[in-house]
């Protein structure tokens, strides 16, 4: 979203505020996108909300982004629903004033006209979870049949003896075996 900083820049108001939905999917067309990470769906917009306020001459941005999203466990491969928000705070600077406007403390204002859209994506993803879990509590996937340890059977999960239960012994160790039962 472009927002028009002239009633800011001329004093008319103090604050401008902001409320719109930012399509991930059109975003990641554009030159500037910030890719979000491999294998994580994102079925709606993210919503954004906030403001830019003025304080004297310091120009403040403040809004927050909230993302639905659907990723797999990574210990089980479930499937996992969630929402992540985010809290995105800088301060907005006119072009060519700083010495470095390439800081990420800054959003820059060309023109009277102020897009965050790349910086709050570049923020998103670098601050998104990079692991999921379905439960607390997941055990993951058994090692020999590869279904998920915990979870009843009906369910598709792992129907190997529990591991006090097992007899069998690493082909490495067998060997091992011999000389004990010697």
């Amino acid at each position: 979203m472009i927002l028009d900083m002239s009633p800011i820049v001329s004093g008319k108001q103090h604050e401008i505020y902001f409320d719109y939905l930012l399509d991930i999917n059109s975003y990641s067309e554009r030159d500037d996108a910030v890719l979000p990470p491999y294998g994580i769906k994102f079925p709606e917009s993210v919503s954004v909300s906030g403001k830019v306020t003025d304080y004297a001459g310091y120009i403040a941005l403040n809004a927050v982004a909230k993302i639905k999203y659907i990723a797999e466990c990574s210990r089980c491969l479930a499937p996992v629903e969630g929402e992540f928000s985010l809290q995105f705070d800088r301060t907005v600077a006119q072009s060519g004033v700083l010495s470095d406007e390439d800081s990420d403390d800054y959003v820059i204002m060309n023109d009277g006209k102020l897009d965050i859209d790349a910086q709050l994506m570049e923020e998103l993803m670098l601050e998104f979870p990079n692991d999921f879990l379905c439960d607390e509590n997941c055990k993951g996937l058994c090692v020999k049949c590869g279904k998920p340890i915990g979870k009843d059977k009906s369910e598709g999960g792992c129907e190997c003896p529990p591991e006090s239960e097992k007899k069998e012994i690493d082909p490495r160790f067998a060997i091992l075996q011999k000389l004990l039962d010697k």
